[in-house]
């Protein structure tokens, strides 16, 4: 039996139509800890704590491990596209995976 399974857009496709102009900065909230970073190529490069990532998840991952809890260099899962946010034109910080949204509605 074939399972089915959601496409969604990638930063690639988000960026090739205009909805993300790189860099774009971004933050993510993990209990009271706000985080910031910059995502700087449209294959998902984060830069975020001083440390480049290849990958959103991988940085929320890292930047939840650093409230503690977690073994050195062990990092818990991270759905990046729902960890970090983005500012609208209204200046309302929206999960990026909103963005994914808007790409499925145009």
């Amino acid at each position: 039996m074939a399972t089915s399974r959601q496409s969604y857009p990638t930063l690639q496709q988000l960026v090739d139509v205009g909805l993300v102009r790189l860099p774009l900065k971004v933050r993510g909230r993990h209990g009271a800890h706000e985080f910031h970073g910059e995502i700087t190529s449209a294959r998902g490069d984060i830069s975020s704590l001083g440390i480049s990532h290849n990958s959103l998840s991988a940085a929320a991952g890292y930047a939840k491990a650093t409230v503690g809890g977690y073994p050195p260099g062990e990092y818990p899962t991270a759905n990046g596209w729902e960890f970090w946010e983005y500012q609208d034109a209204n200046g309302v910080w929206e999960p990026l995976n909103t963005l994914r949204e808007l790409y499925d509605q145009r």
